[in-house]
């Protein structure tokens, strides 16, 4: 637990709009609780793909609100604690309690739990936040009871504490989760609504605060693509912040001369593909350049060399991945690659190994079409025709 003492010393997490955002919303519900007021808890509902932090980024707004405090409560450095309730497809008696014989009154009553309304903690924190999650991946009846409590403040007639508040989590239904489609009931004024993404350069400040490996930290840093990749059809685990974390838990566990344990366990993270393209980052890093070393100096930048090191081909299709991967970025952005850039990456490309050359400029080609726009791409293409008919 924090002190005072050592407050501006706390690690803050990045991304201060984030936890603004879920601080105003606690602090609406906290001024419910003050004023017993009904119906106006502001309850975020965040939504999005598995993986991408949303237990995480909560759990870091216990330090965020002890160093910056409460208005409300008026308390300079608050502290709060994060209850997690994780609902599945069947009733959960944590939240929605359980139906118990009354024998002495020859009646039926319904048990509820104090957890879920803040009542085990209410004196020891000043803040007690429920999380539930996969809240759209459970049955009508504890959608009802959570409506309940955030509602009304209270589930059958027992009611919460005045400092107990509630953040919502769920996937989406495209998810392939089995998650469906939240209720209007809830979503039209009784949720905020918050879309969840994924942010690479949030993610790496985090990562090197928490000490995360370096070999799961630095092929991020060198392509930002790697960190999230999400495909319901995907056979096997797609890469997500969630997965890297785990794979830097065992990154540290394993030893490096045990190669094979290591791709076993890292694919079983982040999918093959990631893995891929991350064991080609780790054998060839250095041979490794940015893609905007690539444009300012396509001649003398770093380049992995098949010529001296035959494994040198995973480097050389990492680095067309990257390039790839940068282009897409642009077309997506609406921003034009210029014929001076694209000839600069033309050039880079035709250092790499004949076939390995032609895959690369035709998936970045693919990708980009400016790139197919300037003069060396066209040379590139008549000079390498039989490798073309041999990638088609």
């Amino acid at each position: 637990m924090y002190d005072e003492e050592s407050v501006n010393e706390i690690p803050m997490p990045t991304g201060d709009a984030w936890f603004e955002d879920l601080h105003y919303c606690i602090e609406a519900q906290l001024l419910g609780g003050k004023t017993g007021e009904r119906g106006c808890a502001t309850v975020p509902f965040y939504e999005g793909p598995p993986g991408v932090a949303k237990t995480a980024k909560v759990e870091q707004y216990v330090p965020w609100v002890y160093k910056y405090g409460s208005e409300v409560l008026g308390i300079a450095h608050p502290r709060a604690k994060v209850n997690i309730h994780i609902l599945s497809q069947s009733d959960n008696v944590d939240i929605g309690g359980a139906i118990a014989p009354d024998f002495e009154n020859n009646t039926i009553k319904r048990m509820i739990p104090d957890d879920i309304l803040g009542l085990n903690d209410c004196e020891d924190y000043d803040i007690v936040i429920n999380f539930i999650d996969e809240v759209s991946n459970t049955t009508p009846s504890m959608l009802s009871a959570i409506a309940s409590v955030i509602e009304d403040g209270q589930i059958f007639g027992k009611k919460k504490a005045p400092n107990c508040v509630f953040v919502l989590a769920g996937n989406r239904p495209q998810d392939g989760t089995g998650s469906i489609k939240m209720p209007r009931q809830l979503m039209d004024g009784r949720l905020v609504h918050k879309p969840m993404t994924v942010d690479a350069d949030e993610w790496i400040d985090w990562s090197v605060r928490e000490d995360l490996h370096i070999k799961a930290v630095a092929p991020i840093r060198w392509k930002k693509e790697l960190l999230y990749r999400y495909d319901p059809k995907t056979k096997g685990p797609n890469q997500t912040p969630r997965g890297w974390h785990k794979a830097s838990n065992l990154l540290y566990i394993i030893p490096e001369d045990k190669t094979e344990a290591i791709a076993r366990a890292v694919t079983g993270c982040i999918g093959a593909g990631a893995y891929a393209e991350a064991r080609g980052f780790w054998d060839h890093s250095e041979h490794l350049a940015l893609f905007e070393e690539v444009i300012a100096d396509p001649n003398r930048c770093a380049c992995p060399e098949v010529g001296t090191d035959p494994s040198a081909v995973s480097g050389q299709q990492a680095m067309g991945s990257n390039i790839a991967y940068h282009l897409q970025q642009m077309r997506q952005n609406k921003q034009f690659l210029s014929r001076t850039d694209a000839g600069a990456i033309m050039t880079y490309l035709n250092r790499f190994e004949g076939e390995i050359s032609m895959w690369a400029t035709r998936l970045c080609g693919d990708t980009n079409e400016d790139l197919k726009n300037c003069q060396e791409y066209s040379a590139f293409m008549e000079r390498n025709k039989d490798l073309m008919i041999l990638n088609s």
